[in-house]
């Protein structure tokens, strides 16, 4: 960047990686008990249910003598201890623990896309209002940001002001590495084949699960819909699964 010009997209997306940062890791989601239902037909039926109140408090006692925290989030990595713990207490019931698991790179991916395209369009209409200067790669005006967008320094800082914030509080988006474009690429080319084909063939073809192909559409159909709003363009019908 020059030193008088910013460009608006890179700083959208500074603004967003400072408030709603990508995080990395999988965290416990949503622990329930199952307990095998004894039917000679069924023998491997199990039924799944909430915890009560008794069922947690029993818990967080058994995480406490294990000097296990429970009152954060629990990564998926530490998960087999709090199992461990469980299965060896003296006072253990009859039912086994379950759970899901948050990823928190696709969470907070999609969240730091929203922030970003959020302010976008903020600084289009701050632009629109007169408030601050938008230009084209080549010093045109305009009012809208895309790739190349520029905004003078100064309205930069004033708008950053408002937010309580400035270029010397927030940092700039990390550089794309090659394997995030890799990535980009492959989660683009899995979002416009789920279409037409299933996600178990997409899954064998890409060396994923079926789960991760999944989440992998629901993003990238979350930021098509995000930038389609954006635009003021009615969204697009929603992936087969």
């Amino acid at each position: 960047m020059s030193n008088t010009m910013i460009e608006a997209g890179v700083l959208a997306k500074a603004i967003a990686n400072h408030i709603t940062p990508i995080k990395k890791g999988c965290h416990v989601k949503n622990i329930r008990k199952a307990t095998r239902e004894h039917h000679p037909e069924h023998p491997n039926n199990w039924r799944h249910e909430d915890l009560s109140l008794a069922d947690s408090e029993m818990l967080a006692e058994i995480w406490r003598i294990n000097d296990l925290p429970f009152n954060c989030p629990i990564e998926q990595a530490d998960w087999p201890k709090y199992i461990t713990a469980f299965d060896n207490a003296p006072n253990r019931p009859d039912w086994v623990l379950t759970c899901g698991f948050n990823d928190w790179y696709i969470i907070t991916r999609k969240e730091s896309t929203d922030a970003a395209i959020e302010h976008q369009k903020a600084i289009e209409a701050a632009s629109a209002r007169g408030e601050l200067r938008l230009f084209k790669p080549n010093l045109a005006p305009t009012d809208k940001v895309k790739p190349g967008t520029l905004i003078h320094r100064d309205d930069a800082e004033a708008y950053l002001k408002m937010l309580g914030l400035s270029l010397d509080t927030i940092e700039q988006p990390p550089a794309v590495t090659e394997t995030d474009k890799q990535e980009e690429t492959r989660d683009a080319e899995i979002f416009r084949r789920s279409k037409t084909e299933t996600h178990q063939s997409l899954a064998d073809e890409f060396d994923v699960t079926r789960q991760n192909i999944g989440r992998i559409v629901k993003k990238e159909n979350a930021k098509l819909i995000a930038e389609r709003s954006r635009l003021n363009q009615p969204n697009l019908p929603q992936p087969k699964p």
